[in-house]
């Protein structure tokens, strides 16, 4: 089964998968095409095995459920780049907080590690730590 066939995927579309039933949470992976040999590829930073190069067949055997292909916007050259970036990152380490799956897909993409899913968390704690301080002020 050819995947880029299935779900439309260039090299350097981003996939975003749930992790859990809920939804709340995402898993972002890099599609990163076939290689000289016909094996299609998935990059994704894994929570236990870190920065990884899986194939295409893994990646969508283990994760079902799709919720969203982004479709990189650049030219032919720069998907390129986006592939050699992600090659080139194989083996960093994963950190739920400041190198998560999404710090990983940004930084290949965009070239700023960031996660929206920890910014906002950060946002509501900040939020409701303000409330609770507000709370103790005027009580």
């Amino acid at each position: 089964m050819h995947y880029a066939q299935v779900y439309n995927l260039l090299p350097g579309d981003k996939i975003v998968v749930p992790l859990f039933e809920t939804g709340i949470s995402m898993h972002h992976a890099i599609y990163l095409g076939f290689d000289d040999a016909g094996y299609e590829w998935v990059t994704e930073n894994h929570k236990f095995k870190d920065v990884q190069i899986v194939s295409a067949a893994e990646f969508f055997n283990t994760n079902k459920r799709i919720n969203r292909i982004e479709k990189f916007t650049g030219n032919a050259a720069q998907r390129m780049q986006v592939v050699q970036q992600a090659w080139m990152l194989a083996g960093k380490p994963y950190d739920l907080i400041n190198y998560n799956c999404e710090h990983f897909a940004n930084e290949v993409l965009y070239g700023k590690a960031e996660s929206m899913q920890v910014n906002n968390v950060f946002r509501f704690l900040a939020f409701a730590g303000g409330i609770w301080l507000l709370s103790e002020i005027f009580d």
